[in-house]
């Protein structure tokens, strides 16, 4: 089944253009489906021009939609040989679906946002680096919080060195938050991020710290989003959704 044909979102069924989304993926190495642009048409974004993506929204904006369009447009075009996740979830509440994904490089970590699973992700960039073949490795941290609160500095040092290494070897990292406030989206964080992802901002203040730029507090609460990547215009999307049970129901067609 082509990834297409399983995301809808309030009606809209992307199988209907399907030649489009066909051509949009020739030509990238790791396109994703980030839902459709105000006049329908759809958003395809490659992983490896976005490099690292910031995704910024309150409680119930749609971050996890986010996520979860963006491994189901990868594990649906490659399999568990030729890219990897680490989903790493410091709350233990998010994710539960893809447990049992077989594109998992590990088990999900849960309810533990210790260092040492950022400088783990490190180790294996540099054990990369004196290796020939491996499959790309997209790394998910669900809430950025968690580990600002624990470790702020040792975090951002990570994170950095985990971007400036990480394309080179096929590293990709993507960072999700819902704590839009300085001791957590701190300059450097900001900054490191080429992409950013931001849903609904309570105000222009935030949409600055979010994205980057005023805009988002234009948003409405659930479901719209702006994507900017620095030296692109930013675009205003309509996220996917995909239910629990598709994903399940997914997950269980990839073990046959």
């Amino acid at each position: 089944m082509n990834l297409w044909q399983a995301f809808n979102y309030n009606g809209i069924n992307y199988a209907n253009n399907i030649n489009e989304y066909d051509d949009l993926t020739m030509k990238q190495i790791l396109p994703i489906n980030f839902g459709t642009k105000p006049d329908g048409t759809p958003f395809i974004y490659d992983l490896h021009t976005a490099q690292n993506i910031l995704i910024c929204g309150a409680v119930g904006s749609g971050k996890d939609l986010i996520i979860n369009s963006i491994i189901k447009s990868i594990a649906d075009q490659f399999t568990a040989k030729e890219c990897e996740f680490v989903i790493i979830d410091p709350r233990g509440v998010r994710h539960n679906e893809w447990s049992t994904l077989p594109h998992l490089a590990t088990q999900i970590i849960r309810l533990d946002a210790s260092i040492i699973h950022l400088q783990n992700q490190i180790t294996e960039i540099k054990r990369r680096q004196t290796q020939h073949n491996f499959a790309p490795r997209i790394i998910i941290i669900s809430e950025l919080g968690e580990f600002m609160l624990q470790n702020a500095e040792n975090t951002t040092t990570c994170i950095n060195e985990i971007i400036k290494l990480g394309h080179a070897t096929d590293v990709f990292l993507i960072v999700a938050t819902q704590l839009i406030d300085k001791t957590t989206l701190t300059k450097p964080i900001q900054n490191m991020f080429k992409t950013r992802i931001s849903l609904h901002a309570h105000n222009k203040q935030k949409s600055i710290m979010q994205l980057g730029l005023p805009g988002a507090e234009n948003l409405k609460f659930c479901g719209e989003a702006i994507i900017y990547s620095k030296g692109t215009l930013p675009t205003k999307i309509t996220v996917p959704f995909i239910s629990e049970n598709e994903i399940k129901n997914f997950v269980k067609k990839l073990h046959r």
